[in-house]
């Protein structure tokens, strides 16, 4: 699970040489090794030119990155090769960037911050929410605060139009940055019923659907298991009358105790 800004900053701090991956004193050279480390992400790229060509979509307009934005250049060569720079804006106001680079000393050899103005690289590409295909835990694609910030439930999901005009199809968004397109009308229905903790009378079958979306949003969950849910309710309803209140709070119950909470709104993003 990527790490939140905060997170990020700790780790750079804690870190004044470079003493993660190849070791050496110093982080010159190794921006995008910085991001990726600091970040938490679960991949890492060769160069940041390459990062940032798998980042979707860049925002040329660097005064609208909010914080948790990725920042990518071109125009930074080694060996002849275009590697580019990367670094976390880390908000502040005045964009202030986390970086590995030259240019900076304040956290260590070649690592610390600048203000984007400060470090003024004519070969800005743009920024992104996204290293790859993730975001910095604490904020969401269009770069706006969660309400937990320090949320480190990849179970955790949204439901977004795509911005994307031609594409009017709904999807659940991980925190992650995993996308699962909602294949039918009922399908949303039944994951906003479980999102607002409206389960009374969901089935097995209604169960085992929401486990197949959130197994595709976060890829090391454990599948549902059909059995081990009867017996949780079963076992929930020895000793009571059985009515239908006893079997609602057993099914809650289970459900609980099988499937990670999520947040208790839905996210409801409207194109354009």
């Amino acid at each position: 699970m990527p790490n939140t800004v905060d997170q990020a900053i700790a780790f750079a701090k804690a870190h004044p040489t470079k003493d993660v991956g190849d070791g050496g004193p110093s982080w010159a050279a190794w921006c995008a090794a910085l991001v990726y480390w600091a970040g938490g992400f679960g991949r890492s790229f060769e160069t940041a030119m390459i990062a940032g060509s798998n980042s979707g979509t860049l925002n040329g307009d660097w005064r609208k990155a909010p914080r948790g934005a990725i920042h990518y250049w071109a125009g930074v060569f080694m060996n002849g090769v275009e590697c580019g720079h990367t670094a976390i804006d880390i908000g502040g106001g005045n964009h202030t960037l986390l970086m590995a680079s030259s240019r900076v000393d304040n956290f260590g050899t070649a690592i610390g911050t600048i203000t984007f103005e400060d470090y003024n690289q004519p070969s800005y590409r743009g920024w992104s929410m996204r290293w790859g295909s993730e975001t910095l835990a604490g904020v969401d694609l269009l770069g706006r605060p969660r309400p937990d910030d320090e949320r480190d439930d990849d179970m955790t999901f949204r439901i977004v139009n795509p911005t994307d005009p031609g594409d009017n199809a709904l999807y659940a968004l991980s925190d992650s940055g995993r996308w699962v397109k909602i294949s039918n009308p009922a399908d949303l229905v039944l994951l906003q019923k479980f999102r607002d903790g409206d389960i009374g009378d969901i089935t097995k079958g209604q169960v085992s659907i929401i486990r197949q979306y959130l197994s595709k949003l976060s890829p090391t969950a454990p599948p549902f298991d059909a059995q081990a849910f009867a017996a949780a309710v079963a076992k929930r309803l020895v000793g009571r009358m059985n009515d239908s209140m006893d079997v609602e709070q057993a099914v809650n119950e289970a459900i609980e105790e099988q499937v990670p909470p999520l947040e208790e709104e839905p996210l409801i993003v409207r194109p354009g």
